[in-house]
């Protein structure tokens, strides 16, 4: 009885770890998502304006002296567009964001199986250990 004692003990700490564990790369997730969209949003407006922009200037709508404010207020939107853009794409928020998603993802599968083994025990406990310990030093790696 003491051994599974012992067990039950060693498969609770899994437990709390794998949600600790999914709980944080969630909350990671979020951040980089908000940071995200911090530079995006204002890069999808500035594309927007910039086109609208675009299209005012191709009709007769204005006078060719405004048009050419115009093309250079269109050619800043533009640049700041693309300098958005690339800090985005430098810092890699979106990428981080799927990897931390996909991290809490497979945290939770692991939290299923070992609340199936919790509450039905069916594998030997040994290698149940050694399977979950592989598993997780495989999420390690792959989110880094």
């Amino acid at each position: 009885m003491a051994n599974q004692g012992h067990q039950s003990e060693v498969l609770n700490k899994f437990y709390q770890r794998l949600t600790k564990e999914k709980f944080l790369h969630n909350q990671a997730s979020l951040y980089y998502d908000k940071q995200h969209k911090k530079i995006i949003i204002p890069s999808i407006v500035l594309t927007g304006l910039s086109s609208f922009a675009s299209f005012i200037t191709s009709g007769d709508f204005i006078n060719n002296d405004n048009k050419k404010y115009l093309a250079v207020i269109i050619g800043i939107l533009a640049a700041f567009a693309t300098i958005l853009q690339s800090i985005s794409n430098s810092f890699g928020f979106k990428q981080r964001v799927e990897s931390f998603e996909n991290a809490a993802d497979s945290y939770d599968n692991l939290i299923t199986k070992l609340e199936f083994e919790i509450l039905n025990p069916n594998e030997a406990f040994d290698a149940f250990c050694n399977d979950l310990e592989n598993k997780i030093l495989e999420i390690k790696q792959n989110c880094k």
